[in-house]
């Protein structure tokens, strides 16, 4: 015997779990058009291929990974919370110049005495 919520199913399934089957057959499609016209057009071989599929991941990867971190640091700055130094956008590159600037200075004072 089932209750009648698991019976009914899912009213309204969401729609990243609808369309998940449609987003992994596009992947899909749109990676075997470049691997097809890199080798049809191009003349790669599947080495070369693989290789240049790598370093798109690679680089993706660091775009995305990126603007997660900016993004997420614009919001703690906005929201007050803790950010991380090196990426504050507020403070500019001045904080980071700062210590340089004044060991320069020292080393450059002691060679002109």
């Amino acid at each position: 015997m089932m209750r009648d919520s698991y019976s009914r199913g899912h009213q309204n399934p969401l729609v990243l779990e609808s369309m998940e089957i449609v987003v992994a057959l596009i992947l899909m499609a749109v990676c075997w058009f470049a691997w097809y016209v890199a080798r049809e057009r191009f003349y790669l071989e599947n080495r070369q291929i693989v290789e240049s599929a790598c370093y798109v991941a690679l680089i993706g990867l660091a775009v995305v990974g990126s603007a997660i971190l900016i993004i997420s640091n614009i919001a703690a700055l906005k929201m007050g919370g803790p950010t991380l130094r090196w990426l504050s956008l507020a403070q500019g590159m001045s904080s980071l110049t700062a210590p340089w600037n004044c060991r320069f200075r020292r080393a450059r004072s002691d060679l002109m005495d």
